[in-house]
């Protein structure tokens, strides 16, 4: 339909937007950002799709060119929530967690509500070390949302914290929340099954493994972690198990593998 649209008319900027989001979904990343290069032109350099436009730069790593699109729209208005958060990504990306704050906490100035830069602030405030801080972050969200509402990042964020906290069984509950809410985000997941084998949960990352690998067998996030646990079982065997074939590192590895049979 947005083909069709450009035939009548290469000047809808709308038409043009829109096939650069079916484009980027099909993974044809270069035409998408021509076509909404385009848009932007058309659109007197909307600051929404200039900052749409820069966070495809950032995904596909030229930081350079998503600082420029951050800036035009910040030249357009200073108030724009997006480009404030699209420079906090870009800084984050850099590793410069200050920076990053400093334009996050700007972003929550012009709108309190925007979900994507109160979990940022929260993970940055995890990076430097103040997990109370970051826990007192999320939970503003649950104290102005209906719990249906808050993100499974979020979630994640809220456990992790607690975990950081030494608060153990309120961070397990956390945590399966955002499994429940990422759904078949697959990239969510993946973290998510990181953070529960950092936690010592080994069954259950394979668990959600698995179900990443079940959707998308050639997810290679997911095969990596995968062989990375596989890996580490196999290390933690006797000498005598490990010898020969060495069948665990070829077959599906139980989660404990039985110990060899020693005799009366």
């Amino acid at each position: 339909m947005f083909q069709e649209a450009l035939n009548l008319s290469e000047a809808d900027e709308r038409a043009q937007w829109g096939m650069a989001e079916v484009l980027w979904r099909e993974g044809n990343r270069e035409e998408a950002i021509v076509h909404l290069s385009r848009a932007i032109q058309l659109s007197g350099k909307n600051p929404e799709l200039l900052v749409r436009l820069g966070d495809m730069h950032l995904e596909l790593g030229n930081l350079t060119d998503a600082t420029e699109q951050a800036e035009a729209a910040l030249r357009v208005t200073r108030k724009h929530e997006g480009a404030w958060a699209l420079k906090g990504k870009i800084y984050r990306a850099q590793e410069r967690n200050e920076d990053a704050m400093d334009c996050y906490q700007r972003a929550l100035i012009y709108n309190p509500e925007n979900f994507e830069a109160r979990i940022a602030v929260a993970d940055i405030y995890r990076d430097l070390g103040k997990p109370q801080r970051a826990l007192a972050t999320i939970e503003r969200l649950a104290d102005s949302h209906v719990i249906e509402s808050i993100p499974a990042r979020a979630w994640m964020l809220k456990g992790l914290a607690l975990a950081d906290l030494g608060e153990m069984l309120d961070a397990d509950n956390c945590l399966y929340e955002a499994l429940v809410r990422a759904e078949d985000n697959a990239d969510l997941l993946i973290e998510l099954a990181e953070k529960r084998i950092e936690l010592g949960h080994v069954a259950e990352a394979r668990t959600v493994l698995a179900q990443i690998i079940s959707h998308n067998p050639n997810n290679r996030q997911a095969l990596r972690l995968q062989q990375a646990i596989l890996d580490s079982a196999v290390r933690s065997l006797p000498v005598d198990m490990v010898s020969g074939t060495n069948r665990y590192a070829t077959e599906n590895l139980p989660l404990n593998p039985p110990k060899p049979f020693a005799g009366p």
